[in-house]
């Protein structure tokens, strides 16, 4: 969507661009932790989906679902990625879903090994640096079938490259915001604990 670089008219409609796509990305991501990003990085593409539309697309999602004709097939949304075009080292992606796996699996299923439990109804996934980090979490939406929080619960995705050199603290507290703003963004009924860092 955004981009920096080039001269004159072009420069400064694309630095306008730069600016809307950091606003959506501080909704998702909190100002502080978006600033400590950007600390980090040169010269910044950025790339952001309204938070309008993705909040519309995530209800929509849940409120469409039925557990007896699930297909398993889930639209992701990419609210914000940041990424160094100087140095191409450093990067930053969120990435939220309604997952394909429910509570029982990652609390209690034959994968379960691989979650680790942050709070109640918030687990925790280590994954390879191309996928990331996972959060998968209960989260009942008004208006949608029954069940629909524990067999469809929400799930966000952090990939950081480049960034942290404080040993993963930084990407927790991205985790975390990604979490808990986006819980707000789309109105889960249940309240959670969602720690400071994930």
């Amino acid at each position: 969507m955004a981009c920096s670089g080039g001269s004159g008219a072009d420069q400064g409609a694309e630095n306008a661009a730069v600016q809307a796509a950091l606003k959506t990305c501080a909704a998702f991501f909190g100002e502080d932790n978006v600033a400590a990003v950007r600390s980090g990085l040169g010269e910044i593409d950025a790339a952001s989906r309204s938070v309008d539309s993705t909040k519309d697309g995530l209800l929509k999602d849940a409120r469409a679902w039925r557990a007896e004709s699930d297909d398993l097939k889930r639209t992701s949304y990419r609210p914000c990625q940041l990424r160094d075009v100087r140095q191409g080292e450093g990067s930053l992606a969120g990435t939220i879903k309604w997952s394909q796996l429910t509570m029982e699996l990652v609390s209690q299923g034959a994968d379960a090994s691989e979650w680790h439990k942050a709070s109640d109804g918030v687990y925790v996934k280590e994954q390879s640096l191309v996928d990331g980090r996972a959060v998968v979490m209960v989260c009942t939406v008004p208006g949608t079938a029954p069940e629909q929080g524990k067999q469809l619960p929400l799930e966000v995705r952090l990939r950081a490259e480049g960034l942290d050199d404080d040993g993963g603290v930084l990407s927790g507290r991205l985790l975390a915001s990604l979490a808990r703003n986006t819980r707000s963004l789309v109105g889960c009924q249940e309240t959670l604990a969602i720690p400071d860092t994930l």
